[in-house]
């Protein structure tokens, strides 16, 4: 992760600690049940007023810690028994590519973020409900 060449590059693997760091003290913790999981909402992108500009985005600060995702409309979920790690992604449509580049698949956001899966948004329900 780094915002430039002249900036510090921070390594995602410390993004894993700190989930590995959240889900330690989680499990020491009696009121946290078995089987619990951790949500976080990334940040929102937003449009300014009535025109195609966007405001410049800030990812929200938990889920940045946790994760380390630079792209906005993400989720991400830790299971705290396991510590494993999933982030939902936006599906883009195809048209995205014509006006703002490539769209990439579910497995380079699996690589470049160290988590154990990649799902879409629309799919949180059912991956958080029905699999784990």
């Amino acid at each position: 992760f780094q915002r430039g060449p002249n900036t510090l590059s921070v390594s995602v693997s410390l993004f894993a600690t700190n989930r590995k760091r959240l889900c330690e003290r989680l499990r020491k913790n009696d009121k946290v049940a078995k089987g619990a999981m951790v949500l976080l909402q990334g940040g929102e992108e937003e449009r300014r007023y009535c025109t195609d500009t966007d405001i410049l985005f800030r990812q929200e600060s938990f889920f940045h810690w946790a994760f380390g995702v630079l792209e906005p409309e993400c989720f991400g979920a830790i299971e705290v028994d396991t510590g494993k790690s999933i982030l939902f992604f936006p599906k883009l449509p195809e048209d995205y590519a014509i006006w703002l580049g490539k769209i990439y698949p579910k497995e380079h956001f699996k690589t470049k973020y160290e988590v154990d899966e990649v799902f879409f948004v629309h799919e949180v329900r059912t991956v958080l409900v029905f699999d784990h």
